[in-house]
């Protein structure tokens, strides 16, 4: 029982931290409507539009997400989409808001979760900038409450009546569909030792025309990769340095999964 837990543990963390992108919209267009990153592209809707404003972003920074175009207006709501409609796992985000679009203010943001149209999760946020402390850019760690791990294709930005404005930098996201194992493969699989010193023994409860296995480092890079073929187990040489690693798996079929290791 305990070796499952941990195999669960860590494939669910390793899910939560590998492929995430930050966006810190530097390379976007000014007043844009949508931005691109990683390939992806977002819509920006409400009172949202992507900003360029030389030392005001998080930092500093020169582009953000904002609404000054409408600034003034009290109680506004800014919204980010995804275009194509599939989810996101929205990790982190870094905000300022104010009360008379230029100082830094105080208030609880509503941020809202919706999937196809629905609404999914909600929570509020107290946001205080202080323009001395990262330009007046607070940190909403959404993974940090459990909120990160909530799949969606739209977030509201919704500020109280004593706010009338809003600014977003380094939106930190994972795409879901990167991100969500196969069940059936998942379950599959139980590795041991972990922590482990050299060799890792990975079991699967069928045997795989071909499985792949990656060594991946905390930047998400790849140190190294191997293929077994026609098994139902893979004995994964760790090499690396003391510190923490994650295999990707995946099999013949296109399944995947990603396992998260200690390495002593």
């Amino acid at each position: 029982m305990k070796r499952i837990l941990l195999i669960v543990f860590g494939i669910f963390v390793a899910n939560s931290i590998f492929g995430q992108v930050t966006e810190t919209f530097e390379t976007q267009t000014d007043n844009a409507l949508s931005f691109t990153s990683s390939g992806k592209t977002f819509n920006l809707g409400g009172v949202f539009h992507i900003e360029n404003l030389q030392d005001y972003g998080f930092g500093p920074s020169n582009f953000y997400i904002d609404n000054s175009n409408s600034c003034g207006t009290p109680g506004i709501t800014g919204i980010i989409s995804s275009s194509d409609g599939n989810n996101v796992f929205l990790n982190s985000i870094w905000m300022f808001v104010s009360a008379n679009c230029e100082f830094a203010g105080s208030g609880n943001i509503l941020v809202s979760w919706y999937r196809n149209g629905n609404l999914v999760s909600f929570r509020s946020y107290l946001v205080s900038s202080v323009i001395t402390v990262d330009n007046g850019f607070v940190n909403l760690n959404f993974d940090a409450d459990g909120q990160g791990l909530v799949e969606a294709d739209e977030w509201r930005f919704q500020a109280p009546a004593s706010l009338n404005y809003i600014a977003i930098d380094n939106f930190k996201w994972t795409d879901a569909a990167l991100q969500i194992s196969d069940v059936n493969f998942q379950s599959s699989i139980s590795f041991y030792p972990n922590p482990v010193t050299e060799l890792l023994n990975i079991n699967f409860n069928q045997e795989y025309e071909s499985i792949s296995a990656k060594v991946i480092n905390v930047m998400g890079q790849t140190l190294h990769e191997e293929t077994v073929v026609s098994s139902n187990k893979l004995k994964l040489r760790i090499e690396e340095p003391i510190g923490l690693y994650f295999i990707e798996l995946k099999n013949n079929r296109g399944e995947k999964t990603v396992l998260k290791i200690f390495k002593n």
